[in-house]
């Protein structure tokens, strides 16, 4: 493993993705039933509803997924960080201590949620970031495979009494 480091952005696909996620998950969750309540309270204004709902969901997955484009994902030796100064949002997991988050399980675009061991921040690999297979080859060249969701691991791998039950109390 060489001191390279590597650095990833979303790229045009991973916006689209993303606010076609958002968009998704606001009529599923939100838009839909809020209409169909409305339809049995007050018929008349469901049509002027939907329309607002539209506007105001298109606009809200715009800005959440503007604000997710300043994101930046950089890995080396070290581990693997994310940094977005717009939000002021920062995480770094070392190599050692990742372990593979559940992903949101609404998504049209399957990604990676990387974690870290005993909590914390979680940061989302995108198969669209830009440089993408860069990324892949350094996860795997530290033996973590993101296809299959698997980290390996020495075959006697022992750790200490204190961590173990820690562990098992959270």
């Amino acid at each position: 493993m060489s001191n390279q480091v590597i650095k990833a952005s979303p790229s045009i696909k991973t916006a689209i993705f993303s606010w076609l996620t958002k968009m998704l998950f606001q009529w599923v969750v939100l838009c839909i039933p809020m209409l169909v309540i409305f339809h049995y309270i007050c018929p008349e204004i469901v049509g002027l509803l939907a329309l607002k709902l539209l506007l105001n969901s298109t606009l809200v997955a715009f800005a959440v997924t503007g604000l997710m484009m300043f994101g930046r994902i950089t890995l080396n030796n070290e581990g693997l960080s994310y940094e977005n100064k717009l939000l002021l949002q920062k995480a770094f997991i070392p190599w050692k201590e990742m372990i593979f988050g559940k992903p949101f399980p609404i998504t049209l675009e399957k990604h990676y949620a990387i974690s870290r061991r005993g909590g914390g921040a979680t940061i989302k690999i995108w198969p669209s970031l830009n440089n993408y297979s860069a990324i892949k080859k350094c996860f795997e060249d530290h033996q973590i495979f993101l296809e299959t969701g698997q980290i390996a691991t020495p075959k006697n791998q022992f750790r200490p009494l204190d961590e173990v039950i820690s562990e098992a109390l959270k």
